[in-house]
């Protein structure tokens, strides 16, 4: 991707940010089931979103 966002910092409308905490949160899951963790757990869901759904305003 063009950035590495921080799991710590992030925005948008309601319904974005619950739409990108749910497909992070399914994602997890389905990791769990398949018995694997992500290098960086829930920032790498998080990027992998972001790279797919690239945001409207980059902060830096």
């Amino acid at each position: 991707g063009d950035f590495y966002y921080l799991g710590g910092f992030f925005g948008g409308s309601v319904q974005e940010v619950q739409r990108l905490t749910r497909a992070c949160h399914q994602a997890m899951m389905v990791d769990e089931a398949n018995g694997i963790e992500a290098v960086w757990h829930d920032e790498s869901h998080l990027n992998k979103y972001l790279l797919r759904h690239k945001p409207t305003k980059v902060l830096s």
